[in-house]
């Protein structure tokens, strides 16, 4: 996986787009690994303060890869065969 070049200090500026709040920095931190591994440059955010604490953390991507982020990070349905075969490893059959 080939991730873009950028100058020092480029990179946080170029972050600019959200496209993911979420309450902990976990799962901040989940989204990111996601976006990283589909090649999708990323950082995370702390939004407002709460007792000293961010209230929520924010994803940013930069504009270029916003339409590419929000494609990975979109939800997924599965129909109920291929939860079957993700719990059992089994394909079903007609009984």
């Amino acid at each position: 996986m080939n991730k873009p070049v950028y100058e020092e200090g480029e990179f946080m500026a170029s972050c600019t787009e959200p496209v993911a709040e979420v309450g902990d920095l976990g799962s901040a931190q989940v989204i990111l690994g996601l976006l990283e591994s589909e090649s999708v440059v990323a950082r995370v955010e702390p939004v407002g303060l709460v007792a000293g604490f961010p209230k929520a953390y924010r994803v940013l991507v930069d504009r270029r890869h916003e339409h590419r982020a929000r494609w990975v990070l979109q939800p997924t349905e599965f129909t109920d065969a291929e939860l079957d075969f993700l719990a059992t490893g089994t394909l079903g059959g007609d009984d």
